[in-house]
């Protein structure tokens, strides 16, 4: 029987026809290996089960190659973000340095900014913050 359900299929095949043999179980070195390893797993594998136990693995498998695509993404995710944080911190202290030098610049031009700067800089603190008046003027001078 199944000699003769190969012969058909090459048959029509060969009159131009898209067919495909089923699963061949007889004499079938790989099939006997699939039966032997799925009874191992405790499943039954007959003529009727054994295509459904067949598709059952390939989703398995491609479950598992999308959850490791997922878990790389993740990774590489994690690794930009971090990257991304470091430069972060990078330009932030760039950003501070520079208003540093800014303001040594502008110290050394006009005098007068450095305590209009401590000025702002004491009331701003001080809107938050209860404070001693006299601390601030010498704050603002120092």
């Amino acid at each position: 029987m199944s000699r003769d359900q190969t012969k058909f299929v090459e048959a029509v095949q060969a009159k131009g026809r898209q067919v495909e043999r089923g699963l061949q179980r007889v004499n079938n070195p790989d099939y006997q290996n699939f039966k032997t390893e799925a009874e191992l797993k405790g499943l039954q594998v007959n003529r009727f089960t054994d295509e459904k136990i067949l598709q059952a693995e390939k989703v398995i498998n491609q479950a598992r190659l999308e959850q490791e695509k997922s878990l790389k993404f993740f990774k590489e995710s994690q690794n930009k973000l971090a990257d991304l944080e470091s430069k972060h911190q990078q330009f932030d202290k760039k950003v501070s340095e520079t208003k540093d030098l800014i303001d040594h610049i502008s110290d050394e031009i006009n005098p007068q900014s450095k305590i209009e700067r401590k000025l702002n800089l004491a009331v701003n603190f001080s809107s938050n913050h209860l404070y001693n008046p006299f601390e601030i003027s010498i704050q603002v001078f120092f």
